[in-house]
């Protein structure tokens, strides 16, 4: 919680995706802690929309 960069991004208002992680480290991005959540789930938060469940993929890049 307290890294530069997360710090940078919450003074910013910065927009992030919160996924799996412990509760106990605190609210990252607003006031969302990180939930125990399936891998790709995860939690997208910013000022305009505010907090929305959201599933990420990711795939390979082409050879």
């Amino acid at each position: 919680m307290y890294e530069s960069v997360t710090t940078a991004m919450r003074e910013i208002g910065s927009a992030g995706v919160i996924l799996n992680g412990q509760r106990d480290e605190g609210a990252l991005l607003g006031n969302v802690r990180p939930p125990a959540q399936p891998p790709g789930r995860g939690w997208l938060v910013s000022r305009e929309r505010g907090t929305e469940l959201v599933q990420l993929a990711w795939l390979p890049p082409p050879e």
